[in-house]
């Protein structure tokens, strides 16, 4: 036997998988910088990741109820004051700016009309998901990160936990309890905040007044659509929070830095969202006798 035929013998064979076809397309942006493959491939990630936790929902109902009940109690006492009194503050602030505005033109009678089309309209959804980054996003990434580096999360594997279901399912749908009660009690806030200034400490306009434009300016339509609105500015900082919790790596600081990460993406994300849906509602026709 020659010297090439022995050395054709011994050669290692390629594995069956390296002799398959390669796939249709790239699997990574060629022309795009590194950058933009990373920032590509980690919205991917996030969204399978949701999907997957959404879909557990009904999992995390049937095994840990007592988890979504527990957890709902620990936003209802920890977060809805919070929350509340940074709306009823917005309220405050915005009667102050409507009496400002209108008292030169002699129209304050009016100022439950501006509280009604740019509070309920758009501020306080947009401070509701600032608010939930900060402080339920970031606690969701502090709690479920701190559970990542200690291995804690592994170890509900290994016990034959589904760690998405039990951390990630049961917190969304605890956020989902408590949602509607909060959304209601914020728009009640903000609209008690102007009357508060507007009509006890400057008597601007009367109580009758103030009201009846608050009112005259919704209806049904408005109140389903800033409804929905609040609750994706409240279930988008939430699924962003575990997200990156979940995905926490290198010790405390990795967990530090996803918590940042975390806030940033979330009240950018929140700001898009609202400027979206304000222009898909109201872009053409305001649904205001004012504004049309």
């Amino acid at each position: 036997m020659s010297n090439e035929a022995t050395e054709a013998f011994a050669r290692p064979r390629r594995p069956h998988a390296d002799k398959r076809p390669a796939s249709i397309g790239p699997t990574e942006l060629d022309w795009a910088p590194g950058w933009a493959n990373r920032t590509i491939s980690g919205v991917g990630d996030f969204l399978d990741f949701a999907l997957r936790a959404v879909a557990l929902i009904p999992h995390a109902l049937r095994s840990y109820p007592s988890e979504v009940f527990r957890y709902a109690g620990v936003l209802i006492r920890g977060s809805s004051l919070v929350v509340l009194f940074m709306l009823f503050n917005l309220g405050l602030e915005a009667g102050l700016l409507a009496d400002t505005q209108f008292r030169p033109l002699g129209i304050t009678s009016l100022n439950g009309a501006a509280v009604s089309v740019a509070i309920f309209r758009g501020c306080v959804q947009v401070l509701l998901g600032w608010v939930i980054a900060a402080k339920i996003g970031c606690g969701l990434v502090t709690e479920i990160g701190a559970m990542r580096i200690n291995e804690e999360v592994d170890a509900l594997e290994v016990m034959g936990m589904n760690p998405i279901s039990y951390l990630v399912s049961t917190r969304i749908m605890a956020v989902v309890i408590v949602s509607p009660g909060l959304i209601i009690m914020g728009y009640w806030m903000s609209f008690w905040g102007p009357w508060l200034v507007d009509v006890p400490f400057l008597g601007s306009t009367s109580d009758g007044a103030f009201w009846n434009y608050l009112f005259a300016l919704q209806n049904l339509t408005d109140f389903i659509i800033v409804t929905i609105w609040a609750v994706s500015s409240i279930a988008l900082p939430t699924l962003i929070g575990a997200y990156f919790g979940y995905t926490a790596k290198g010790g405390p600081v990795g967990v530090g830095e996803n918590t940042a990460k975390s806030m940033l993406i979330s009240m950018a994300t929140v700001s898009v969202i609202a400027t979206i849906i304000i222009q898909l509602a109201y872009g053409v026709d305001a649904n205001s006798p004012i504004g049309n």
